[in-house]
């Protein structure tokens, strides 16, 4: 059968019938890694190289979505042509497919079909300012590998909530080097694996696509998100030139690690969604160094159990008391403080479970410091206003 090529589609051309590979696949959420989807989005090549964007619309997301996998080839027909976006463009043209609920996908199995692999429309690194604050496209590279950071956990002011982010520097052979931030899912799938050997240093040139061109403190820098792509040592002609041309370079590349602190924080955003029953279901020995992630809402507080207890300003145990105050049990220090202690039953609509939290984080639950609460307490009360409507 013979299949139209994608420069031959227009918005009235309903009818045509294609071959494609799809060479990138993506979800785009607004902007977040959890959100709604709005749509899904794809990059399409047909046998003579010719590329067009295409999308999903979240109505069809669920149902199309899992029929097309990243790398395969398929036949497509009854789709629509319109007319491309204006902004974040991943390949240049005037059109692009919509996918519709009558839009038919069929694998294709001949392995003797030969489409390439690759899409891209590389921007020289000396030409990126020219970029800067443009978003009509998205901006394709080629560089070395040179420096990869750990991933850290950042706010950015326009987002609700914190974030992953991943530096890595590439470097062409023009001695320019670019940094590239990786967001959210994108900065924990950048890996190396088993690509780069430390004693041989072998150069990685990588291909790497779906970028946008930002400056941070009068730096320009590449920004990767949902649509970035990459591909370490591509058989293409440009990165096998860019190989040959550093012969048998070593090149060392840097690594950036994080301090403690930032590394704990790294963890907790990276942690594993998870329900309470699952959580419950575990086994300790087994998960143990995992990080999981459980959104609880606490139903009702522990009866009997007092909310405050004495914690020793020196070694924050809790002190017993005398005839004289408080003593700390596990140090000679006679100085305490008031801290939190609350008690309650937590819920998340699979399972309940108790727990305890203390002073910094109790604080933050309850609004009002705990001497605050301590002094509008009534004898009566088993749990002050405050604490009750936690």
């Amino acid at each position: 059968m013979a299949f139209d090529l994608l420069p031959s589609l227009r918005p009235r051309v309903r009818h045509a019938v294609v071959c494609v590979r799809v060479c990138r696949k993506w979800e785009f959420r607004g902007g977040t890694d959890d959100g709604p989807i709005s749509h899904l989005d794809l990059v399409l090549v047909d046998e003579k190289g010719n590329n067009m964007y295409g999308e999903i619309p979240a109505t069809e997301a669920e149902k199309k979505g899992p029929l097309l996998e990243e790398g395969n080839i398929y036949v497509i027909r009854r789709f629509l042509v319109s007319n491309a976006k204006s902004t974040f463009r991943p390949v240049p043209g005037n059109y692009m497919i919509q996918f519709t609920c009558r839009t038919l996908i069929e694998p294709v199995t001949d392995s003797a079909l030969v489409i390439p692999q690759f899409v891209y429309h590389l921007l020289l690194f000396g030409n990126l300012a020219q970029r800067v604050g443009l978003y009509s496209q998205f901006t394709d590279v080629l560089g070395v590998l040179v420096e990869i950071s750990d991933p850290k956990v950042v706010h950015p002011s326009r987002k609700q909530t914190p974030t992953l982010t991943r530096d890595i520097v590439l470097h062409d052979l023009s001695h320019y080097e670019i940094k590239v931030t990786l967001w959210g899912q994108r900065a924990s799938a950048f890996t190396l694996g088993n690509v780069y050997d430390p004693d041989e240093a072998k150069p990685i040139v990588v291909l790497l696509v779906g970028t946008l061109v930002k400056t941070y403190q009068g730096q320009n820098y590449l920004s990767g998100n949902a649509a970035c792509r990459w591909y370490f040592n591509p058989d293409i002609p440009e990165a096998n030139a860019f190989c040959s041309s550093l012969g048998n370079q070593r090149i060392d590349i840097r690594h950036t690690v994080l301090g403690p602190n930032q590394s704990r924080a790294t963890a907790a955003a990276q942690a594993q969604p998870a329900t309470l029953s699952e959580l419950k279901d575990m086994d300790p020995y087994d998960i143990e160094g995992n990080c999981y992630r459980c959104t609880v809402t606490i139903a009702r507080l522990v009866p009997r159990e007092r909310w405050w207890f004495p914690s020793c300003a020196s070694c924050n145990k809790s002190c017993n008391q005398d005839e004289s105050g408080y003593k700390c049990r596990g140090c000679p220090s006679t100085n305490y403080r008031f801290k939190y202690k609350l008690c309650f039953v937590v819920t998340d609509g699979t399972a309940e479970a108790e727990m305890v939290c203390f002073a910094d984080v109790a604080t933050k639950i309850v609004g009002k410091p705990v001497q605050q609460v301590m002094r509008a307490t009534r004898p009566s009360e088993e749990f002050p206003p405050d604490i009750a409507a936690v």
